[in-house]
């Protein structure tokens, strides 16, 4: 028995009507793979970390006895990395209860201050 005419062309119009679904979503529309939705909520909350601890660092900052005079040197740096390795090593990207700095709060705390 063989099937009526109608049935191939409507299986190869719903397979080309899925891709095209599937193109316009993922193009278009916003539609993101699970893997590349935990990345961008990982990075929305990371940056979500850094704004909120950026005015304790720009408070450690300008409690700081010495912060005028690292501020110069501080702008005096050419690059950003080495601007944001100083505010690590004076301590005030290091937050309190921590033994270590936050590099993201150090580059943001740097363009901060700099700024």
């Amino acid at each position: 028995m063989e099937p009526p005419k109608w049935v191939r062309p409507a299986i190869f119009g719903g397979v080309i009507g899925a891709i095209c679904l599937g193109v316009v979503g993922f193009a278009g529309a916003g539609w993101m793979t699970a893997g590349k939705a935990n990345v961008a909520s990982s990075d929305r909350a990371a940056a979500d970390v850094v704004a909120a601890l950026l005015p304790i660092c720009i408070f450690q900052a300008e409690a700081d006895p010495k912060y005028t005079a690292r501020l110069t040197s501080l702008k005096g740096q050419s690059e950003a990395y080495m601007r944001s390795q100083a505010v690590e090593g004076w301590g005030w990207a290091t937050m309190p209860g921590s033994d270590r700095a936050n590099s993201r709060v150090s580059v943001a705390c740097a363009k901060s201050l700099i700024g």
